[in-house]
């Protein structure tokens, strides 16, 4: 068996609430594709597509003829974009509403499958065969990354991000798209308000964290604490998640925990109800947890399940990840048997909720081999938990993928 880490994984970086469903912005009705020719009202004709990226679409010859210079170098960014296979394999098997594909994902439980055919439902028309034809499903993708329709941009991004197919790239693309269309729709004054394009923005920020766009995902964040202070007051719950997620960036250890445990005393007295509380409780037991005071550390992860479960219900994926990280926390404080406890319901939680391949899935499966083999010194257990997770790992990402060849 592999040489496992010393220490166990915690799940990081405070979600967006995605388990939640969230109305969507009352934009007008979305009109037939005009032509893609600047200037030209006529609607686009499917069959009179650019015939190498498949995108654009004309109403007669001559407007693509007319229209090539411009779209030249947006032709060749379309031709240049590829889907992460896993996703493509979800919106295939999404396409063809092929149950048992996640029944076997998700563990048998029907949750998982729903949600995700709940945001792909919106998504309308879509491509239904892998590759780069005509009718594939990464043309059905860039028609809606480069259309103009909110609702179908916001599905897809709740599909690409972290509590569906965790597809990170895809993710920044969307919720920037996205980003674009409210901007423009509340500047025309179309419906969308301010607090509508703030929310967004925070959601841009996160996926550019994940893509280590750091000075994208400041000015977001930033922008949006300042809006949201503005519209809705310091102490208001979106407020202090913008600032929360400020706070996160902090280089400082010293600074960063200061700020975290100000905004802490702030939102267990006014916010007591709202999740962001139970965030910054949770991210200040992963620093304590960091600096090795594993007691703190247990205090505050304990604080933040029992509040997230109060707040958003046992299953919400904020609720699992602090299980995850109490097992990691009781790991270090050598209770073994705690520690696979959380992990254990952690994991079976994930499976049924995220998927038995999703990233988080596979980490809680990595921590409890750890467990297993440097805490009880349970050898057998420690490599079933190992090869679970390293099938887990080949079949998401592949056997040349980074994180399969660390598992390996």
């Amino acid at each position: 068996m592999a040489e496992l880490p010393a220490n166990p994984l915690m799940d990081s970086v405070p979600d967006t609430d995605s388990d939640t469903e969230e109305a969507a912005p009352t934009c007008p009705p979305v009109a037939p594709p005009e032509c893609s020719k600047d200037g030209c009202s006529n609607p686009g004709d499917l069959d009179k597509r650019c015939g190498k990226c498949f995108v654009a679409r004309y109403c007669s010859r001559e407007c693509q003829v007319a229209h090539w210079k411009i779209h030249k170098s947006e032709c060749k960014k379309n031709r240049s974009f590829e889907l992460n296979k896993l996703t493509e394999e979800h919106f295939m098997c999404l396409s063809l509403d092929f149950a048992k594909y996640f029944h076997d994902n998700f563990a048998g439980d029907e949750r998982g499958y729903k949600r995700y055919k709940g945001h792909f439902d919106k998504l309308g028309s879509f491509g239904e065969e892998k590759g780069r034809g005509i009718t594939s499903i990464t043309v059905g993708v860039l028609e809606i990354l480069r259309g103009n329709d909110v609702v179908k941009l916001r599905a897809l991004t709740e599909l690409s991000g972290p509590n569906c197919f965790n597809d990170h790239e895809l993710h920044l693309d969307a919720s920037s798209s996205l980003q674009t269309l409210l901007e423009r729709a509340h500047a025309a004054g179309e419906g969308v308000t301010e607090e509508e394009v703030l929310d967004s923005l925070m959601v841009l920020g996160e996926a550019c964290m994940w893509m280590q766009k750091r000075a994208r995902r400041d000015a977001c964040f930033l922008r949006a604490k300042k809006g949201f202070v503005r519209l809705l007051g310091e102490d208001s719950a979106k407020a202090i998640n913008a600032a929360f997620m400020m706070a996160n960036l902090i280089p400082s250890d010293h600074a960063r925990i200061a700020e975290l445990r100000r905004l802490w005393e702030r939102a267990k007295i006014s916010l007591s109800d709202e999740a962001v509380t139970f965030d910054i409780a949770n991210q200040l037991g992963m620093a304590a947890d960091d600096q090795g005071k594993y007691e703190e550390a247990k205090m505050y992860k304990l604080a933040a399940l029992e509040g997230q479960r109060r707040v958003l219900g046992e299953e919400h994926t904020k609720c699992i990840m602090s299980m995850n990280n109490l097992g990691a926390v009781f790991y270090h404080l050598k209770d073994y048997e705690n520690s696979l406890d959380y992990y254990s319901q952690a994991l079976r939680m994930k499976e049924n909720n995220l998927g038995k391949t999703h990233p988080s899935t596979l980490m809680t499966m990595m921590n409890m081999a750890i467990a297993y083999q440097q805490g009880l010194g349970d050898n057998l257990k420690a490599i079933e938990m190992y090869r679970r997770a390293l099938d887990g790992y080949e079949r998401s990402l592949g056997k040349d993928h980074e994180d399969t060849i660390k598992c390996a």
